[in-house]
């Protein structure tokens, strides 16, 4: 436990001479565990012999061969009041004292704070003696003192060791580590910042130093942390520093306070990682981004060359045909698809509407954008709205998420509505309303062709030919091509002969069969209008002209 000429040492042997100066006649000793704790020996004895004392190097702590090993075991005073006629003691102790002319022992336990025995205190007679109360009290004394000295020497061992064991902990950490004071002065660093700076500690010690820092990088670091010190909050930050030899390398700081039970700021430790391979890797990666960006730019631009000459070349190339009526239509179509005006295409079924509208919008600007595509007839009236324009989530029974119209859809691109004829009025109008047509004012010569034209489809046809014009004009001015009106001509003469007769007894009978087929619905893929191969609207007229009920037909 203890080694020469130590200071714990030094201390026990003055409390023994106090003892002895003070009792006339008495010789004392101390003795102590050593590390194992399985054996007492003597550390300090200044007035016994030594040849008493070299008799017992270290006594196993498990046999009670005498007053201080009974005592350090049961943890109690043993008192010898005369060693000649207390025959109880092993011959080997009693004989000894015997022999130095040693005749009584009182033998104390030395008690740590925590209750555990850390060795004993002993006073030997030259004659039988007992302790008196006095003694006692100076006893009580001795052993208190010598406790604290031993405690206070362990601790600061202890505290010696756990230095050292931080300190190689500290030192292997694969980062330099900095103590500061709460004012931001270095007070320790580990081997390998040293090592990094190429400078002693002290040159550290006591200074807020930022000499090490890139001159690049030294505004940003003082002014965060300067916010730091203020706010005490934890910091991270990259910045370079300067090694022994001259060359920067990027770190990763990280910083945290240390407080107090009160909450105040007593100091930082900041821990400095390399990160040079990271930031160089985040280079090279930067400078490859950058490739590819400029790659992928020169690719889109000789792609878009590339398209332009395909589109030259090959603008037509679903659409073969040599007639003059046909030549006229890829004339119209090269004029107009560089515009954004919207196109009308008229046509039977089957006559390639579709084709023309993706000729169109290949050769316009949007051709790099989407072409969508709406059969107007296929979807049922009360979904055409939602179709179109979509709808939130929530707006009406079954629509549990939100859904992108198609004309969101189409954004920067093209729409193609095939059949539009066949939307409902209220969403002509809506899609008016999202074109934004303001309608203010009515061309003169459309005027007048209403006024002369005598409108055999009646109220439908005058509100087909005004959602027509709606859609097609372009600006506030409301107006009518005379080719959209059916006849300029006098109304024709009503027959009712016999074949008339024929034909519409025949059409009625091939629309109630298709309506009992599609069990009523007129509208959709699977609506009598679809089954017979015509316009919803032009059902919806014949329904009427041969007063056929639908609702009753399933």
């Amino acid at each position: 436990m203890t080694a020469k000429g130590n200071a714990l040492e030094s201390i026990l042997e003055a409390l023994c001479r106090v003892v002895e100066q003070t009792a006339s006649g008495c010789l004392c000793s101390v003795l102590l565990f050593d590390p194992s704790g399985s054996k007492i020996q003597q550390a300090v004895a200044p007035s016994l012999p030594s040849s008493y004392t070299d008799g017992f190097p270290g006594i196993p702590v498990d046999q009670e061969r005498g007053p201080c090993t009974r005592a350090a075991r049961r943890k109690t005073q043993v008192i010898v009041s005369d060693v000649a006629s207390d025959t109880q003691w092993d011959y080997g102790w009693r004989t000894s004292a015997l022999a130095h002319g040693l005749r009584a022992c009182w033998s104390t336990t030395i008690l740590a704070s925590h209750g555990f025995v850390s060795g004993t205190f002993a006073i030997y007679w030259r004659e039988p003696r007992s302790p008196t109360e006095c003694d006692q009290r100076v006893i009580g004394q001795i052993t208190h003192l010598a406790a604290v000295a031993i405690e206070r020497k362990r601790n600061e061992a202890a505290l010696r060791e756990n230095e050292e064991r931080f300190r190689l902990i500290v030192d292997t950490i694969p980062g330099f580590v900095f103590t500061l004071s709460a004012t931001g002065e270095v007070e320790l660093l580990n081997r390998p910042a040293l090592e990094y700076f190429g400078k002693p500690i002290e040159e550290f010690k006591n200074r807020i130093i930022f000499d090490a820092v890139h001159p690049d990088d030294l505004p940003r670091v003082i002014d965060a942390w300067r916010r730091w010190l203020e706010t005490g909050q934890p910091h991270d930050l990259e910045l370079r520093q300067r090694r022994a030899d001259g060359a920067y390398r990027w770190f990763q700081s990280r910083a945290l306070p240390a407080r107090d039970t009160e909450g105040r700021i007593t100091g930082w430790y900041i821990l400095l990682t390399d990160i040079e391979d990271r930031k160089r890797a985040e280079g090279e990666l930067e400078k490859a981004f950058e490739e590819i960006k400029r790659l992928k730019d020169r690719l889109h631009d000789e792609n878009v060359v590339l398209r332009e000459q395909i589109d030259q070349v090959f603008m037509f190339e679903e659409i073969v045909g040599s007639s003059p009526a046909l030549k006229t239509v890829l004339s119209s179509i090269v004029k107009v698809a560089p515009t954004d005006s919207t196109v009308l295409i008229t046509g039977e079924t089957g006559t390639g509407k579709e084709l023309i509208a993706r000729a169109i919008h290949k050769g316009s600007q949007r051709a790099g954008q989407a072409f969508i595509t709406v059969n107007c007839a296929s979807i049922p009236s009360s979904l055409i709205a939602s179709e179109l324009f979509g709808h939130e989530k929530g707006a009406f029974t079954g629509a549990l998420l939100q859904r992108q119209g198609r004309f969101e859809l189409a954004h920067s691109g093209t729409i193609f509505l095939d059949e539009v004829g066949e939307l409902p009025a209220e969403t002509q109008k809506r899609y008016a309303e999202k074109a934004r047509k303001q309608i203010s004012k009515i061309d003169k010569n459309t005027l007048k062709l209403c006024q002369s034209y005598h409108w055999p489809g009646n109220i439908r046809e005058l509100q087909n030919i005004v959602e027509r014009s709606v859609i097609l004009c372009s600006g506030d001015t409301f107006w009518i091509d005379e080719a959209w009106l059916s006849s300029q001509g006098a109304p024709r003469p009503k027959s009712s002969g016999p074949l008339v007769q024929t034909v519409q007894n025949y059409e009625k009978e091939l629309i109630e069969g298709a309506l009992a087929e599609s069990n009523g619905k007129v509208a959709g893929p699977n609506g009598a209008a679809a089954k017979l191969g015509i316009p919803r609207a032009t059902l919806d007229f014949k329904i009427k002209q041969l007063k056929i009920k639908k609702n009753t037909i399933r």
